[in-house]
């Protein structure tokens, strides 16, 4: 259910929220971060990175005076939105826009795992493999990877507490995470294809804002 709120709730957002974008049209998004809020004249987020922009569209092409954005964000457990008016970029880092009228909340639904596929590759000490996170949770993943020479060594850590890295290229940052973690499943398909449960040895930010950036795509437009 939707309540509604004074825009001067949205001075409660921390600075670093995750922010998704979404045009008016609806045809493209992307994923910020909260920089500031000058109240009441603007909120002031980073760009996206160019490489995340649509293909064949730069920052000019995009942003236009009096374009309208939805602007998503998590907060306690809510799904923060609101409405901002494009006013200008700066420095080529920095999107500003309109501080908003209303400030519109919706309950967060509660998911363990979600989907994904993000590119990752695994190590343990000079041995590697290659493989793509098929699903990924604040605990851990699951990695997908062929069952070749370099799979032995992935198969011999199952439950023994060693230690591996995972080197991981998340959408929205220019290089690779290492997150350490744990095998503690693996099975195999007759294709060639295993699954391997892994669990994160600790409760890493990058993840926890992958995961809010996934949870802000589940979510249905608020505004149209």
């Amino acid at each position: 259910m939707e309540q509604y709120y004074p825009p001067d709730r949205i001075l409660e957002l921390a600075i670093g929220s995750v922010v998704q974008v979404n045009s008016e049209s609806g045809d493209f998004h992307f994923t910020v971060s909260l920089v500031g809020v000058d109240a009441p004249n603007s909120v002031i987020t980073t760009l996206p990175l160019k490489q995340n922009l649509p293909e064949g569209f730069g920052y000019e092409a995009l942003f236009s005076q009096d374009d309208v954005f939805e602007m998503r964000t998590i907060q306690d457990g809510y799904i923060v939105a609101f409405e901002g008016v494009f006013e200008a970029i700066y420095d080529d880092r920095l999107l500003i826009t309109s501080f908003p009228e209303m400030i519109e909340t919706r309950l967060l639904r509660s998911e363990t795992r979600f989907p994904c596929a993000l590119s990752c590759d695994i190590h343990q000490g000079e041995r590697e493999s290659y493989g793509v996170i098929s699903n990924i949770s604040h605990g851990g993943c699951q990695l997908e990877v062929n069952r070749d020479a370099s799979y032995d060594f992935i198969e011999h850590s199952i439950g023994q507490d060693v230690t591996v890295s995972l080197e991981v290229y998340f959408p929205t940052l220019e290089s690779p995470v290492m997150l350490e973690a744990f095998v503690r499943s693996a099975s195999c398909q007759v294709d060639g294809v295993c699954k391997v449960g892994i669990a994160f040895k600790a409760n890493y930010e990058v993840v926890r804002r992958y995961l809010e950036s996934l949870q802000l795509d589940s979510v249905s437009p608020f505004f149209r």
